[in-house]
């Protein structure tokens, strides 16, 4: 009986960060606008962040706002892409092969 309960209960959404304090995204708050943001640059999904899909679809547009106009890099090179090769293909653009990675 106890396990049929148990199984019956829902999981209690995460709550829209932006609709709690009542703010909307902004391409100048970097800093907020970096937490739904995976390390490759990628932009986190709703399940996994908690925002609503108004607040979702207005953080995606601040995070490619951003980008545009050079708040952000289009794409974050990593420490293992850099390893692996010097020149990325298709674009001519040299790593530099004892590059430190921060």
């Amino acid at each position: 009986m106890a396990y049929r309960m148990h199984r019956m209960k829902r999981r209690r959404g995460k709550e829209c960060e932006f609709t709690e304090q009542g703010i909307t995204p902004d391409y100048k708050d970097v800093k907020r606008l970096q937490k739904y943001l995976t390390p490759q640059g990628k932009i986190l999904p709703r399940r996994r962040t908690g925002v609503s899909a108004k607040m979702q679809r207005r953080l995606a547009t601040a995070i490619k706002r951003a980008r545009h106009l050079a708040c952000y890099p289009q794409i974050l090179p990593t420490c293992e892409s850099k390893a692996k090769r010097n020149v990325r293909p298709g674009c001519g653009y040299y790593w530099p092969a004892n590059a430190d990675c921060d």
